[in-house]
């Protein structure tokens, strides 16, 4: 074959047209973009509803495995070695007596109800069982609300038994008297202080097992910048007694006495101005002495009425008081001379009992601190501190960014170890529990609509 010919042969092959595409192509290429747009969007909804629940079950947190957590011995009441933070969605003891208590504290509640999505917050009391560590608030009926006496919201008795705390009346921020909470049988007594315009509650203080110190004023004006109000006598109540008595010495009407009143073998002993007085069982005075220095506040007696440790503000830091300690004068009238304590690194605040003459409780952090967070981070707790070469000890860690006031410890319980418990409960958020699911299906929901309604118009089309 020539040349010429392959030459026009292969022209010829050129110009034959290719076969059609076939009619339903551009159909199966619609359809091809469909199936992957909509196994995309189906991916992308999945992970987005995952990753709601992750997210809502991270918010609301996880039970706490108690298999990790250190348990004690349930047959001897006894202090916690660590104080958690009660969740305030932590239930109540529903009716039932929790037994004695450890530790009592203020800390806001949360509970679903009037409040709506948003909750009901109201200002309980929470404790701590003494033999089981479990973490309950506690039914206080009347429960004043007022959060201007936050610190002195209740007061726990040395052995655990009765919980202290004031009561308020029908009208808003009007406290009207004291209650004393039984934890072993349920038992309310409830004892009104009768005033005109209400009462500005002081402190509460624990005389022994069984006496209770109340120290408030009287208001006598209410305005809205604040209140005017005059010292009432210093009160006491007695398990089985009907109502309030005053002091036997009842020309004492400093209501600031019972928060830093220390429990004798025979009574009990108070500051008292710049004086530390020692009292019998019906609140006579027996004796006292004049406190040697300047703004000696909160000074405490051991239960052997041996040694004495008060507090002053620092020189130099405002905010960081001087730990000062002396021994109680044999003869009455003499001056009691308290000298400052070396406590090294260890920061003191307050004082919350006594292991025995020599050794002080006290509260405070190791090391500098800027806020108390800071403080936590570097061991804030309860101390037993040497009164002699300052020498301290923590007995307990405490964690506590959601209390109200300071924790208060039944103090007789110091004369045991404290014990490894169990920590809080870590309770979930039960509006964060259906808030990744219900995230997820308005995802789900947000993403299908559009799709639905764009398939309808393209069938309109068609």
């Amino acid at each position: 074959m020539s040349t010429d010919l392959r030459r026009e042969l292969s022209d010829l092959a050129q110009r034959t047209p290719s076969p059609p595409p076939p009619p339903d192509l551009w159909s199966r290429g619609v359809r091809r973009h469909r199936r992957r747009r909509a196994a995309g969007t189906v991916s992308l909804v999945a992970a987005l509803a995952l990753g709601g629940i992750v997210l809502a079950d991270g918010l609301a947190g996880t039970p706490l495995d108690r298999s990790q957590q250190p348990v004690g011995t349930d047959s001897v009441a006894a202090v916690p070695d660590v104080v958690g933070t009660i969740s305030p969605w932590a239930a109540d003891t529903q009716g039932a007596s929790p037994g004695p208590l450890a530790v009592v504290a203020g800390a806001g509640r949360l509970q679903l109800g009037d409040g709506g999505w948003w909750g009901d917050y109201q200002t309980a009391v929470a404790g701590v069982s003494a033999t089981t560590g479990a973490y309950r608030f506690l039914d206080l009926p009347d429960l004043a609300q007022n959060q201007d006496f936050a610190d002195s919201l209740a007061a726990l008795s040395p052995d655990g038994r009765r919980v202290a705390y004031w009561t308020q009346s029908d009208k808003p921020d009007w406290v009207d008297g004291v209650a004393v909470y039984d934890t072993e049988t349920g038992d309310v007594d409830e004892n009104p202080i009768p005033t005109k315009l209400g009462l500005a509650p002081e402190s509460l203080g624990w005389a022994g097992p069984d006496t209770l110190l109340v120290g408030a004023s009287e208001l006598t004006e209410r305005r809205s910048d604040g209140y005017s109000a005059d010292g009432l006598p210093v009160q006491v109540w007695r398990a089985g007694s009907e109502e309030l008595e005053d002091l036997a010495s009842s020309n004492i009407r400093d209501p600031s006495i019972p928060g830093a009143v220390s429990p004798q073998s025979d009574g009990f002993a108070a500051q008292v101005g710049g004086r530390v007085a020692f009292f019998d069982e019906s609140g006579a005075r027996r004796r006292s002495y004049r406190l040697t220095g300047p703004n000696v506040q909160a000074t405490s007696i051991d239960p052997s009425g041996v040694r004495a440790v008060g507090l002053k503000a620092s020189r130099t830091d405002n905010r960081q008081p001087v730990l000062l300690a002396g021994t109680v004068p044999d003869g009455a009238g003499a001056p009691l001379r308290l000298a400052p304590v070396d406590t090294g690194d260890l920061q003191v605040w307050r004082t919350v009992g006594w292991l025995d003459d020599q050794h002080v409780l006290v509260q405070g952090a190791v090391g500098p601190m800027t806020s108390e967070t800071d403080a936590e981070t570097r061991g804030l707790g309860i101390f037993s501190l040497d009164l002699g070469d300052g020498s301290q000890t923590r007995l307990v860690r405490e964690t506590r960014q959601r209390w109200t006031g300071e924790p208060q410890y039944a103090t007789a319980l110091w004369s045991q170890a404290p014990a490894a418990r169990p920590g809080p409960d870590e309770i979930r958020d039960p509006r964060l529990v259906v808030l990744g699911p219900t995230l997820g299906a308005l995802v789900l929901l947000g993403l299908l609509v559009p799709l639905v309604l764009a398939r309808r118009r393209r069938r309109a089309l068609e």
